[in-house]
């Protein structure tokens, strides 16, 4: 007679040998990721997340880096001891990234040069995941302000595509508002009114640019003519000429230029004399030099002493 536990324990083996093979499989198929080093890092959602779920993909430009592990609202996490109308509410999406893709030590490097995440939505499915990238303007998406000590890095995030949009169009709805369209209208039609004055002119001092295009066509018309003119040709040949023929004189009397004004040289600093001379004897130049003093003899001056 059979033993009724060889069948149980048949059985007992073979489902134990199922699920070890299930685990290997797994474990194949997922390339040993299950065993891969993940931290956790969150994000604050301003907006609304529908169709995020947990377990959907974060992504960094585009690859696999983690997945989401869980989705909740701020008021929950760290917010349940304020009162309702202190509460943000913000939807924290806290996310597990894989050591083997980004390392954390480079996390906060990444977070200081402008990581944001974003909630974007995966091609015609609609099933929304989380994109990591660094993003040159977000001086214009200031980070979303807390005042709770979070649990684990904190990585800024942006709006998403549709609520940028949306804001885009807002703006400009509220600029069109507060656009006075009456004063508008009175600069656009002073503006009008100055730009007829400009081109047509007022009749008086202002002639307008069409009198002075047309004025200016007149002016190449004369120059055309001008230029055409073989007497300005004649004109100007002789007087080339005239230039050589005068610089050839000039070069050629250097000699006779440097003569005469030796000459007049000389013949200042005669007249220099003469100046002198006439300052320190003004009568000698009309009556003649001084005439020699005469002496007598000096036998007279005996005989007539011997006489007496």
């Amino acid at each position: 007679m059979k033993n009724p536990n060889a069948s149980y324990y048949r059985l007992g083996l073979f489902v134990l040998l199922g699920i070890l093979m299930t685990i290997v499989l797994t474990v194949v198929f997922s390339s040993g990721k299950l065993f891969n080093k993940t931290y956790t890092v969150e994000t604050y959602l301003e907006g609304s997340v529908t169709g995020l779920d947990v377990g959907a993909s974060v992504r960094y430009r585009g690859v696999r880096v983690g997945k989401i592990t869980s989705i909740q609202l701020s008021s929950a996490l760290y917010e349940n001891k304020l009162a309702q109308f202190d509460r943000h509410d913000y939807v924290v999406v806290r996310m597990q990234l894989e050591e083997e893709q980004i390392k954390e030590i480079h996390i906060e490097d990444l977070i200081a040069k402008d990581l944001r995440t974003q909630m974007k939505s995966q091609g015609l499915t609609g099933v929304n995941y989380i994109e990591l990238n660094v993003v040159k303007d977000s001086a214009n998406y200031p980070a979303l302000q807390y005042a709770w000590q979070p649990a684990n890095p904190v990585i800024p995030s942006l709006p998403t595509q549709t609520d940028m949009v949306i804001g885009a169009v807002q703006k400009a709805i509220n600029a069109v508002d507060n656009l006075n369209l009456d004063e508008t209208k009175q600069q656009l039609e002073l503006l009008i009114k100055n730009m007829n004055l400009l081109i047509a002119g007022d009749g008086k001092k202002n002639p307008g640019l069409i009198t002075t295009v047309n004025d200016l066509d007149q002016l190449m018309i004369n120059v055309n003519k001008l230029s055409n003119n073989p007497e300005l040709n004649t004109i100007i040949k002789h007087t080339a000429d005239s230039s050589i023929l005068i610089r050839n004189r000039l070069s050629s009397s250097d000699s006779d230029i440097q003569m005469t004004l030796s000459q007049i040289k000389m013949m200042a600093e005669q007249l220099n004399d003469l100046t002198r001379q006439l300052s320190r004897n003004p009568s000698g130049a009309i009556l003649g030099p001084v005439p020699a003093k005469v002496l007598m003899p000096s036998n007279v001056n005996n005989g007539s002493e011997s006489g007496k």
